[in-house]
């Protein structure tokens, strides 16, 4: 009888019981895998359990990656060695979880290229000193704006620096009362309500100025691109990027019909890293499966690009020095926002405010609300922002005017309101003042307790109002 062969030490037989269950698990994954993608099951899942089936919805993916590494392990451990198996399965899971993103962004690179050979870029010589920037209404388009607030840090620079008079900035929207258009120039020293850069006479700022409505020399469209218009560069190709909007900036001097500057930038959303597949849901519906994406900004663009193309170099190194305002709203006012609120107010009384110059004065009462005590300035701004006709809306500014330090100098004038204007249903500054005096304590109105009483004896419905707070005072 011939001897049975010899083995290596450290060989071992694939068991076949380990590869029975891995059979049954990947067998019962993909049958709950199937199961998910059934219309509406997986929503149906998340709402009997309350969002504790979550772990459930992975099934799809799990048996992506159990089919990966089994895969691998019988690729390379077809010898039998339990160290080839491992590497064969993990090698495989590498690659399922790496390889769909890292083609998705291999594409999105193709795309930027594609999208750079368009670009236009020409120093101007010489450099434009009025600027015109256009640009879609923030609330309208999210996407759109390529600041945070109109002149933004390179705005403010391009003005301080000198090398631009004025700016303005167009804000287009399709309803009439978003639109505006709104005019900035440079102030220095005493000119300034708070110095956003340098300081005594050698201080600069940035002022909301009347606009005779002149061309500017130089405009700038920042246009925003839906869908639609990427049709050229969108790909058929597997796991390509998903375009889903864009933004381009368009410079052309006034008169000439070639743009001195063109660029895009678009959004789109890629395979993320590592691959991932999950029921596809619609609201409260769902369906099928879809490949997890995250979205991508590709060629970015910014108006520190072009501005810094253009030939305005000495500016955009500027704005890299300027503050933007702290984003903790609990924060006193960054001096650009005081100095808007205040150059706002400043406009000649035969300048109706647009949204944009409503929009400066309650940015700033949104900040200064949380700045305790108000300083002698502030109280002043608030007293002026209360008497201005043209305000059509306050904010919290009714909080403002019942502070003990604001309460004082303005009660007369509140009272003056409430005497000679009709109390309405609109929010206006006779009702913020009624609203104001309801939360004052007697303290404070017992000095004027005689002219209360007088407004209450009288007939309309500003004194029914006044009634409330005269009884009070008895």
């Amino acid at each position: 009888m011939a001897p049975p062969p010899l083995q290596r030490p450290n060989h071992r037989p694939p068991s076949r019981n380990s590869d029975l269950k891995s059979k049954w698990l990947l067998g019962a994954l993909a049958a709950i895998a199937l199961l998910l993608a059934i219309p509406n099951i997986a929503a149906i899942l998340m709402m009997a359990t309350l969002g504790l089936g979550l772990p459930v919805l992975g099934a799809g993916a799990a048996f992506l990656y159990g089919l990966a590494a089994l895969g691998g392990a019988r690729l390379l451990g077809w010898t039998g060695r339990r160290s080839l198996r491992l590497l064969g399965g993990g090698l495989a899971v590498l690659a399922v979880a790496t390889a769909p993103g890292a083609l998705s962004r291999w594409q999105a690179r193709v795309l930027e290229e594609k999208l750079r050979t368009a670009d236009v870029a020409r120093t101007l010589q010489p450099l434009a000193k009025t600027i015109e920037l256009r640009e879609p209404f923030i609330s309208v388009m999210p996407a759109a704006p390529f600041e945070s607030e109109p002149c933004g840090r390179e705005c403010r620079a391009l003005l301080m620096s000198g090398e631009v008079e004025w700016v303005r900035v167009v804000r287009q929207a399709t309803q009439a009362d978003l639109a505006s258009a709104t005019r900035f120039r440079m102030a220095a020293g005493a000119a300034c309500p708070a110095a956003e850069t340098g300081h005594g006479a050698a201080a600069r700022c940035v002022l909301v100025a009347p606009d005779d409505g002149a061309p500017a020399a130089l405009t700038v469209d920042a246009t925003f691109l839906e869908r639609a218009a990427f049709a050229d560069y969108r790909s058929s190709a597997p796991l390509a990027p998903d375009l889903r909007y864009g933004r381009r900036l368009t410079a052309t001097m006034h008169g000439a019909h070639d743009p001195v500057f063109v660029r895009t930038e678009a959004s789109a959303d890629v395979v993320t890293i590592p691959f991932l597949v999950w029921p596809a849901s619609r609201g409260m519906s769902s369906g099928g499966y879809e490949i997890w994406r995250v979205r991508q900004t590709i060629a970015p663009l910014s108006l520190a690009q072009m501005f810094g193309a253009l030939g305005y170099a000495r500016s955009m190194e500027l704005a890299k020095t300027l503050s933007q305002g702290s984003a903790n709203i609990h924060d006193p006012p960054a001096p650009e926002v005081v100095n808007r609120a205040a150059s706002a107010l400043d406009l000649p009384a035969n300048v109706a405010f647009n949204r944009t110059h409503l929009e400066f004065a309650n940015r700033w009462i949104a900040r200064v609300v949380w700045t305790k005590p108000l300083p002698p300035q502030g109280v002043a701004l608030v007293r002026r922002i209360l008497l201005e006709p043209r305000m059509a809306w306050f904010g919290a500014l009714d909080r403002l005017l019942t502070r003990p330090e604001v309460a004082p100098t303005v009660l007369p004038d509140m009272l003056n309101l409430l005497e000679t204007r009709k109390l309405t249903a609109a929010n206006d500054a006779t009702r913020l003042s009624l609203i104001a005096l309801r939360g004052l304590s007697a303290r404070l109105l017992d000095p004027h307790r005689a002219r209360i009483m007088r407004i209450a004896a009288g007939h309309g419905p500003n004194a029914d109002a006044m009634r409330e707070i005269a009884q009070r005072l008895q």
